[in-house]
């Protein structure tokens, strides 16, 4: 955030967790000692404004409840002093409360995966509801309080559940075409709208029939992203609101129109007082805007203990010109024979004979990266962004000759060789798999863009394309 005054901020002590804006510090535990000791020193640390904060309103617009730093915390609607409901341990995220006041639940990430838990607003009760290895988000409690939505990927792809409380079951309310993610129910409990693939609004009633709701067209270019996120009913059940991100502005858009914008509005969805005042979180605060459009900021402010062990620093020899064992290497390739290894290191290629020394490669000052032998041990493949952007290139083992084989529109990594040495395959910065043609150049996308997929290998018979996410 940057703006020219920061409320609650003293300017003489500043810090960042996190990504989040810390305040004025209290030292309410001893400072740091002067030398080094194996005691950490430890200090509470009070803050005024955070990162990416969800903030959901009770229902009778008294208190509000949010997470800051993996803890849930509840706010006097006037705001103040917030309250610890949970641990550090319990990484929560995402509060929702339940149409009796008396309970919140969130998405925790305790066990190692999203599950849903709930706590009393007393910080009594916790309980966890969901278990086992797939991830169940984004829990929303049903205004008559007998079940809890939540978005999960237990069927194989993100799909939208159900959880009934009496009974601890489970079971499936709607599919999206795509990612199906965030519900939240309608005022009389029968639909659940949702988000799918982070570009349109989905609602699903009670009986299966489908509605469509809010749509952009999403854009994944890195300067101007856009996006859609957490549809949340209006108070009639008239029409959804959800977040938008889109021409690198965020903006808070209801049924009919906007709703809020001109502020940093993080990704998470609104909530309403009973009087109409809707709440949501913005440039580190948390706001309460009117109908009529007039934004106020509900002060908060949590401490947080903060541990800084004192230990003796190690002291590095940045100036000395005597040489020095290399220990950055990575990416090693073993040729076919199993005679040599290409690596990477200090911003070259490197070729080792094994038993022997290694010499310079490929040093020419330009990023290298994964190297790859062909089949038959005579040509090397590897990333460099010598010719301007980051593409495949063929180095002659024997005679040293090189040529560019790609001329991609995204970066070229990870290149792997088929079985019979005609084909490459490789991902771009999305997570996309392509095949180039070794002799042509062509390139062929094969696979959508995935979450950090590891080097792709081919089959014996070059028919299939294996790679993990």
């Amino acid at each position: 955030m940057s703006r020219s005054k920061r409320p609650g901020v003293d300017r003489r002590s500043l810090m960042t967790i996190g990504g989040t804006a810390i305040a004025a510090t209290s030292l309410a535990r001893p400072s740091l000692a002067s030398k080094a000791s194996d005691e950490p020193s430890s200090l509470d640390v009070r803050i005024t404004e955070g990162t990416n904060i969800a903030v959901s309103a009770s229902p009778d617009g008294q208190t509000l409840a949010f997470d800051l730093f993996g803890v849930i915390w509840t706010l006097p609607i006037a705001g103040g002093v917030a309250k610890r409901l949970t641990d550090d341990l319990t990484d929560g995220a995402q509060p929702d409360w339940s149409p009796d006041g008396k309970r919140l639940v969130f998405q925790s990430y305790r066990d190692g995966t999203f599950q849903v838990w709930t706590v009393g607003v007393d910080g009594a009760g916790l309980t966890q509801h969901t278990r086992g290895s797939f991830d169940c988000r984004e829990p929303r409690f049903s205004p008559d309080g007998k079940s809890i939505a939540f978005g999960s990927d237990r069927t194989g792809a993100y799909a939208i559940h159900i959880l009934d409380l009496a009974s601890g079951a489970t079971r499936l309310w709607a599919t999206g075409k795509g990612q199906a993610c965030e519900p939240a129910w309608s005022p009389d409990s029968r639909r659940i709208a949702f988000a799918v693939d982070r570009a349109r609004v989905e609602i699903v009633d009670d009986n299966g029939a489908r509605e469509t709701g809010i749509a952009i067209r999403v854009s994944s270019e890195r300067g101007s992203p856009s996006e859609l996120r957490n549809p949340a009913f209006m108070p009639d059940g008239k029409g959804v609101a959800c977040h938008i991100v889109a021409n690198g502005r965020a903006r808070l858009q209801g049924p009919d129109g906007v709703l809020a914008e001109g502020e940093d509005i993080f990704p998470f969805r609104p909530s309403w007082l009973p009087n109409g005042d809707m709440i949501y979180a913005a440039d580190g605060q948390i706001r309460r805007r009117t109908p009529a459009g007039v934004t106020t900021t509900i002060p908060f402010s949590v401490s947080v203990p903060v541990a800084r062990p004192s230990y003796r620093k190690r002291q590095r020899d940045y100036d000395s010109t005597a040489r020095k064992p290399v220990i950055g290497i990575g990416s090693p390739a073993l040729s076919p024979d199993g005679k040599q290894v290409v690596f990477r290191a200090l911003n070259a290629l490197w070729l080792l004979t094994i038993g022997g020394k290694s010499s310079r490669l490929v040093s020419d000052g330009f990023w290298v990266c994964d190297p790859a032998w062909s089949p038959d041990g005579k040509t090397l493949a590897y990333s460099t962004d010598r010719g301007g952007t980051l593409d495949l290139w063929l180095r002659d083992m024997v005679s040293g000759t090189e040529r560019q084989l790609t001329r991609h529109k995204d970066a070229a990594l990870s290149a792997a060789w088929s079985r019979d040495g005609k084909t490459l395959a490789f991902l771009d910065q999305n997570g996309s798999l392509h095949t180039v043609d070794v002799a042509s150049g062509r390139v062929r996308q094969v696979f959508g863009a995935i979450w950090e997929p590891g080097k792709p290998t081919w089959s014996p018979d070059g028919k299939t394309l294996a790679l993990a996410a």
